[in-house]
Order: C-alpha cells, then sequence, then structure tokens
C-alpha cells in the first residue's frame, strides 16, 4: 500500500537550491531538517514543507472499508496519548471504497512504533496500519 501522499526529510543546506532564490518562502530557515509532502492529483502535486527539528519523521497510515464517530473519536484519544509533535495530516480521506488516514509526526529515537501499531489496529472498523520511518534525502540515494 502506497498512502495518499510521497514524502522525503531534507537537511537544511538540500534545502536551499529548492526555494529558487525565495529564502522567505520557509517560514523557519534555523531547522536543521525539512519534511517534504507531495500529494499528487491528476490535475496538480501540492507539495508542503514543514521545519523539523528532531528526526526521525514517523508516517501511520490507517484505514478500513467504514468509519464511523467512535473510530474518530479511538483515533484522536490515541494521539492524545502519545503525544506527537504532528506535522502533518491528510484528514480522512475516500479512495477506492475505503477510507484511508494519513499522519506525520516526530518522535524520539526510543518511540516503540510497533507497539503504536498493535494499539491502531484493536480500534474499532480499523483493517490496516502501515507506520514507516521518512528517510533523509542522503539515507535515500545510499
Amino acid at each position: 500500500m502506497n498512502g495518499l501522499t510521497r514524502s522525503f526529510v531534507i537537511t537544511k543546506t538540500q534545502l536551499i537550491p529548492l526555494l529558487l532564490h525565495k529564502k522567505e518562502l520557509v517560514s523557519d530557515k534555523n531547522s536543521p531538517y525539512y519534511l517534504l509532502v507531495y500529494s499528487t492529483t491528476s490535475k496538480f502535486t501540492k507539495i508542503s514543507v514543514y521545519p523539523v527539528y528532531v528526526h526521525p519523521v514517523i508516517k501511520f497510515l490507517i484505514g478500513g472499508s467504514r468509519i464511523t464517530e467512535k473510530t474518530i473519536n479511538e483515533i484522536l484519544s490515541f494521539l492524545k496519548i502519545i503525544h506527537p509533535i504532528i506535522l502533518h495530516t491528510s484528514g480522512i480521506v475516500f479512495t477506492d471504497e475505503r477510507y484511508e488516514y494519513e499522519i506525520y509526526f516526530t518522535s524520539s529515537r526510543d518511540t516503540n512504533t510497533s507497539s503504536f501499531k498493535n494499539k491502531l489496529t484493536q480500534i474499532p472498523d480499523i483493517e490496516f496500519v502501515e507506520v514507516s520511518e521518512i528517510p533523509v534525502l542522503n539515507e535515500i540515494s545510499q
């Protein structure tokens, strides 16, 4: 499963050439990392840039065939418990007769993402959970 968006993390020095001489396009120029999230449709691609002070960035992709208010409330309760620094969410998106929800957040290295995955799969109507660490661009090419 690919998810709703594509993403990677870049360093501050990698960001500057991307700005095309418009350094004011980034709200925080002192961040060591930036998360780039690409949301693509048939007509356009939206690129969101988020300053990131802590790496790794974790992405949860969750979904199922139906969603209820109880499911939404339990997801929100779970997020309150883990206290992530949320960078980006897709909102609930309906695709191919199912819903998907993506959330990108920062976390410390000792975060137990497999434990998070297990807890999320116990929420009613969540049929799949994918957890991935978003690589830094340098790590992709190596």
